[in-house]
């Protein structure tokens, strides 16, 4: 397993900031499961990022916009796409 140095300041930002992230990728998606896996996907996208924050921004701002791209990136893909269903098709 490889270890990875995480600072404390992103831990007590990822920790500060996971439940409201979570809460609005629920409202995104509409799924608490794979907004969990946004979530999680938005994180380390944080931690990756973290050390080129030049904080033009808010830290908040900042992780919000990283998961409204995860989110977005998730719902573009084809296999999300919802089916428009007739409703002929649908007593079928």
């Amino acid at each position: 397993m490889v270890s990875v140095e995480v600072p404390a300041a992103f831990e007590d930002i990822a920790r500060d900031l996971a439940q409201p992230l979570l809460r609005y990728l629920v409202r995104y998606v509409g799924d608490r499961v794979v907004a969990e896996d946004l979530s999680q996907e938005t994180l380390i996208r944080m931690h990756i990022g973290f050390a080129a924050f030049a904080g033009r921004s808010s830290i908040k701002t900042w992780a919000f916009s990283i998961a409204n791209r995860v989110a977005a990136d998730y719902l573009r893909h084809p296999d999300q796409r919802m089916r428009i269903v007739e409703l002929d098709e649908v007593a079928e």
